[in-house]
């Protein structure tokens, strides 16, 4: 289902379900003690009409290109493949180390291998969204685990071929959209640095 979709149905029924409850709950006072109750009809009306343009784009809208390229993973999976992949969608295809990087992190912390293919297919599915990372974030769920990886995973993607000066700054404001303050932001970079770069080892990426 596309996300504009789910988008539209989750907050049609909230605002229905807003309004019907606003509605019986006065109504119910009113009854029960006399005086007025709230007809919170423009709740109602618009959560209906929301919930049924949802329904109709549903079936009309097509899937997702990164719900496409990982149509055998989960929801959670295909977030963060799509967040780390989008990181390098500047036009062109990643480079080698950008790929074993996302596939040395996905594998890691989602338990389930992907190939150098789908991370290629990604890519491509992200440079078709053409919104990038932040507008990713803003159309699909994340919770505050989910919202760390993603911190991570882009630091280690940002800098896989080479040091990067503006990491830090781009991901400060990467976090905000993921409701993470600076302070957050900098302990999971330094954790990603450390898991880059353990001590007394030479430089490669692990996670």
């Amino acid at each position: 289902m596309h996300d504009r979709a789910k988008l539209n149905i989750l907050v049609g029924a909230g605002l229905f379900g807003l309004g019907t409850g606003v509605t019986w709950i006065t109504f119910a006072s009113a009854m029960a003690s006399g005086g007025r109750f709230i007809l919170a009809y423009g709740a109602i009306l618009f959560g209906a009409v929301q919930f049924v343009v949802g329904l109709i784009q549903a079936f009309v809208l097509p899937p997702e290109p990164i719900d496409k390229a990982l149509a055998d993973k989960d929801e959670n999976y295909r977030f963060l493949v799509g967040a780390l992949a989008s990181v390098v969608r500047n036009g062109r295809a990643p480079t080698a180390n950008e790929i074993s990087t996302i596939r040395r992190f996905v594998t890691a912390k989602e338990g389930i291998p992907i190939s150098e293919e789908q991370v290629r297919e990604a890519t491509l599915a992200m440079l078709q969204e053409n919104e990038g990372l932040i507008g990713f974030i803003h159309r699909k769920p994340f919770d505050r685990a989910m919202a760390n990886k993603v911190i991570q995973g882009c630091y280690l993607v940002m800098t896989a071929d080479a040091p990067n000066q503006r990491v830090k700054e781009v991901l400060v404001t990467i976090g905000m959209h993921l409701y993470l303050i600076d302070s957050e932001v900098e302990e999971l970079v330094r954790e990603a640095e450390l898991s880059a770069n353990p001590p007394g080892t030479n430089k490669g990426v692990r996670c």
